[in-house]
């Protein structure tokens, strides 16, 4: 691509704008890059500093405690079945672990 005299001197002065700009925004991204690395470094140094909750241990035994009532309640409702039926059932308790096979001939 050829220059032409008239164009080159128009070219010139708009060299020191060019690179004006191009430097101004180097140095915006430099800037915005130093301000999110003092950002993440005090959350860092916040987050050390910080006592953290708890929560996580309470949630785990009230989680625990729901599903003890649960299979409390679940355990309760079985037994209320076997007492309105007695014929279905045996009266010996139920063991857990224990397998019970009722085979009639």
């Amino acid at each position: 691509m050829a220059i032409k005299p008239i164009e080159f001197q128009v070219m010139i002065p708009k060299t020191q704008e060019v690179s004006k700009i191009h430097s101004n925004q180097i140095q915006n991204n430099a800037a915005f890059q130093q301000q999110q690395a003092l950002s993440v470094q005090r959350k860092a140094e916040n987050d050390v500093r910080q006592v953290h909750t708890q929560d996580n241990v309470h949630r785990g035994t009230v989680q625990e405690k729901q599903e003890r009532n649960k299979r409390e309640e679940e355990r309760n409702k079985r037994e209320q079945k076997k007492s309105e039926n007695p014929g279905k059932s045996s009266n010996k308790p139920h063991i857990p672990g224990e397998s019970i096979i009722d085979i009639r001939i």
